[in-house]
């Protein structure tokens, strides 16, 4: 006989037709309320004078008036309560009973909830990151002068070194948050075929969160011992902190596409729209390498981002809500551990 694939349970609700919906009433008016204060925030920034030129030299003037660095550090602060108020926001998920009515095996009810606490520490790291971004930009902007050392493609450096390293390395702890998220939601935390218990096969997932993590080690350290190496008082003046923004704004990107393969597996699958806006997300994270000395770059990239990050949290609600991540993890572990069954 030969064995059915598996396949995401045709009752559950399709992701577009459960955004459109009232189901999640709180968390959809939450993220509505959120991009209406984000843009509050942007249109008091750039004035409304820049919407009707569009050009990138008069907002990159209008953003580095000094009189507007209040404004950028608000704007950040607004991003911060933004993702706080989505973690603090993020449903429980619904694991759904067996068809006889047997409550969900242990290894089930662990999966899910790891998942859970992954993805509410990702956002909270975000959150960090832009309560960072935005002190940084309030008391560690250096404003060009005619002294200034000029990078031959990015321009005047305008952010100081200790303040740079402090926002890369929370970048970095949000891209190692994410690719633990792709563990968790990947099958390497699936125990393998005659394992007796999942926790005695949990080696392989340990592995590569302590690989990662090393790696993460070795970035922060080489950038931190850098910042002692620094002459002049920006991040520019050190080859070590700018590797260490290059590596982990790629790391972070490759960890974010990751997360949105898993989402696509057929157990999940919000549909392709919503896939490629998310991979987009993902591509645009190495842009964090010109934030520093490009606030034309940065205000637009993080608004696209807060965007995309809403997205990326309602697919989580949705998923979580439905029984949809539930059944995933049920259904990938029994799957993986029925030696009868083959991939479809």
């Amino acid at each position: 006989m030969t064995p059915s694939p598996i396949t995401r349970n045709p009752s559950a609700q399709p992701f577009s037709r459960w955004a459109i919906s009232t189901v999640q009433g709180l968390q959809k008016l939450a993220g509505v309320g959120a991009l209406i204060a984000a843009g509050v925030s942007i249109g008091r920034l750039v004035g409304s004078q820049w919407l009707n030129t569009f050009s990138m030299s008069d907002l990159r003037e209008q953003l580095e008036n000094p009189a507007n660095i209040g404004h950028r550090a608000t704007l950040a602060m607004v991003q911060a309560v933004i993702c706080f108020a989505l973690a603090a926001l993020l449903p429980r998920a619904k694991v759904d009973t067996g068809p006889d009515g047997e409550p969900p095996r242990p290894e089930t009810l662990d999966g899910v909830q790891r998942i859970h606490m992954t993805l509410r520490t990702t956002f909270l790291l975000w959150a960090a990151y832009y309560v960072a971004s935005s002190i940084c930009i309030r008391h560690s902007i250096q404003l060009p002068t005619k002294d200034a050392q000029c990078h031959p493609v990015l321009g005047p450096p305008q952010m100081t070194a200790i303040a740079q390293l402090i926002m890369d390395s929370l970048n970095a702890l949000t891209g190692l948050s994410s690719f633990w998220l792709f563990l968790e939601l990947s099958e390497i935390t699936v125990p393998p075929k005659g394992v007796a218990t999942p926790r005695d096969a949990t080696w392989t997932a340990r592995t590569h969160k302590l690989l990662s993590g090393g790696l993460l080690g070795l970035l922060l350290t080489m950038g931190w011992v850098g910042l002692a190496f620094v002459h002049g008082k920006t991040a520019g003046d050190s080859a070590a902190i700018a590797t260490m923004s290059i590596m982990t704004a790629y790391l972070s990107g490759l960890s974010l596409c990751l997360v949105v393969g898993r989402l696509g597996s057929k157990l999940i699958d919000p549909g392709p729209v919503t896939l490629s806006a998310l991979y987009i997300y993902g591509l645009i994270q190495p842009l964090a390498v010109m934030f520093p000395v490009r606030a034309e770059v940065q205000l637009l990239a993080t608004t696209m981002a807060l965007v995309l990050k809403l997205l990326l949290w309602l697919v989580f609600v949705w998923a979580f809500s439905t029984g949809i991540v539930g059944e995933y993890v049920k259904d990938i572990r029994d799957f993986l551990s029925d030696p009868s069954r083959q991939p479809a």
